[in-house]
């Protein structure tokens, strides 16, 4: 969890979902990150509380605090575009989940490619889908990785808001790609209370690919982020970049048409947080793929998906 000083037992523990196999005392990533304003889940009388920052906030993988998942069951569809995004931080090896939003491009999370407030990438080194698929990512002209992330995610300094951009596109090798588009769609229709499924690849779980059900309850405090509250304390671990799915007919805007597609992709997991009243639970947030935008010539989720396809 967060380090909190004894002065910050009020507030909430904040986390990033993604797990690595490291040392046992793994290293501290650099730089500061601000103090997330206090949820919703806190206790009412808390909330006129003074906000108080650390320094900064834990390595990426944070323990969880059970190994107790509620598996709901995958999907074959899911499953078959589903995989482990596998990168490096210092050496170590790092994982995350992902899944393929054309056959050519692969949607996870931000902070599982780029660091935060930082606009160096994580050095990739494959991804690998359900059945032991290897997909290399591609490289562009300047022998850089074919990535795109929202500028965003580099330069929003409250923990909470940057949730909004944490979501990252990566184009895989031509020899990679599959044979066909998935039968997926991003939505950035508001779900408001709706189902939804989240996927993603639990340590807890031994690496399967695994699903919880939940309602999308939006943060009081922060109602424009999708959020869900759970008791499935161990999906933390590993599952970020994993999607939402929506399995509801409705549709999005613009280019988020139904189109008959199966996956209805709203968002990905992001990060966890713990109420201090209620350690049986857990809120998972995501980011929102109609995220707020600063100008009209600000890239949409669509248009870096786009980008993604089109790097050469």
């Amino acid at each position: 969890m967060l380090a909190l000083s004894k002065r910050l037992l009020t507030v909430i523990a904040f986390a990033y979902v993604a797990v690595f196999y490291a040392p046992a005392i793994p290293a501290q990533p650099s730089g500061n990150v601000q103090q997330p304003p206090l949820s919703s889940q806190t206790r009412p009388e808390l909330l006129a509380a003074p906000l108080r920052k650390p320094s900064s906030l834990r390595p990426i993988r944070e323990e969880a605090v059970s190994t107790d998942v509620t598996d709901a069951g995958t999907d074959g569809d899911v499953q078959a575009v589903s995989g482990q995004l596998y990168f490096s931080i210092g050496g170590n090896l790092h994982y995350c989940s992902g899944v393929f939003v054309t056959k050519s491009v692969i949607l996870t999370a931000a902070h599982c490619v780029q660091e935060n407030g930082k606009t160096n990438y994580y050095q990739i080194e494959k991804f690998v889908r359900e059945g032991n698929n290897s997909h290399f990512i591609k490289k562009d002209a300047s022998n850089k990785d074919c990535i795109r992330v929202p500028v965003e995610w580099s330069t929003q300094t409250d923990a909470y808001l940057r949730i909004d951009y944490d979501y990252a596109f990566l184009r895989v090798a031509n020899s990679d790609e599959l044979n066909a588009d998935p039968k997926v769609i991003l939505v950035d229709a508001h779900v408001g209370k709706n189902s939804i499924k989240a996927y993603g690849y639990p340590a807890s779980a031994n690496q399967d690919l695994t699903a919880i059900a939940e309602n999308v309850n939006p943060d009081l405090l922060h109602p424009n982020l999708l959020a869900v509250d759970t008791t499935s304390l161990g999906f933390t671990e590993g599952t970020s970049g994993g999607p939402w799915v929506w399995k509801h007919n409705a549709g999005g805007t613009g280019n988020t048409g139904g189109g008959g597609q199966q996956l209805k992709i709203v968002s990905v997991n992001s990060s966890y947080a713990i109420p201090v009243n209620d350690k049986s639970k857990i809120w998972i947030y995501g980011p929102n793929f109609k995220r707020p935008q600063k100008s009209n010539t600000e890239p949409t989720a669509y248009d870096l998906r786009q980008n993604a396809e089109n790097c050469q």
